[in-house]
């Protein structure tokens, strides 16, 4: 075998592990999955003290997450600065998000801290 042959092959073998490296890689990024709300739990007048730490829905204005400011996000249950502060940070990055499901992504924020959220905000 002459040595352009060998420079061939060699090539040849670079461009497909290449090939594979990027198959591979670019068909692992995960998708997230449009969040719906399935059952909201609304704490009834009669069940809520006055004195309890968490207030009803209806106490509570409903907060669009795409426009909220750091104080009106750091009102909501669950959330406080430092996770107010990632949501405008990503916001930032990545722009709107497109439904509420989309909060997975910020870091902190899981399927249950959305499922507490849920009744409070909207895109």
């Amino acid at each position: 075998m002459t040595k352009s042959h060998r420079l061939f092959l060699l090539f040849v073998l670079f461009v497909m592990s290449c090939g594979l490296v990027l198959l591979f890689v670019v068909g692992t990024e995960e998708q997230l999955e449009p969040y719906t709300v399935t059952r909201v739990s609304i704490p009834s007048a009669a069940t809520a003290s006055p004195d309890s730490a968490s207030a009803s829905v209806s106490e509570t204005p409903r907060v669009n997450i795409n426009t909220a400011s750091a104080a009106e996000l750091d009102a909501l249950p669950g959330i406080g600065e430092v996770l107010a502060s990632r949501i405008l940070a990503y916001r930032e990055a990545n722009g709107p998000f497109p439904d509420i499901g989309a909060l997975r992504a910020v870091d902190g924020i899981g399927d249950k801290t959305l499922e507490e959220l849920a009744p409070y905000i909207f895109v």
